[in-house]
């Protein structure tokens, strides 16, 4: 059961993460561009990405 448990989620995140590429989806487009105006440089800084996703921002 364990298993079979993992291998949903790897097949829904595989799935997640190709609809949500940023060069794909115009939603992730807006997301990216709205995100980035509101966090400004971030140049030298270190960025936790703790949030739902895929570590978009990796």
């Amino acid at each position: 059961m364990r298993n079979d448990g993992r291998k949903y989620w790897n097949i829904a995140a595989e799935n997640y993460s190709a609809e949500n590429n940023p060069g794909k989806n115009i939603h992730s487009q807006i997301y990216l561009a709205a995100v980035n105006e509101l966090l400004g440089n971030v140049n030298g800084k270190h960025i936790l990405d703790a949030g739902c996703g895929d570590g978009f921002f990796s």
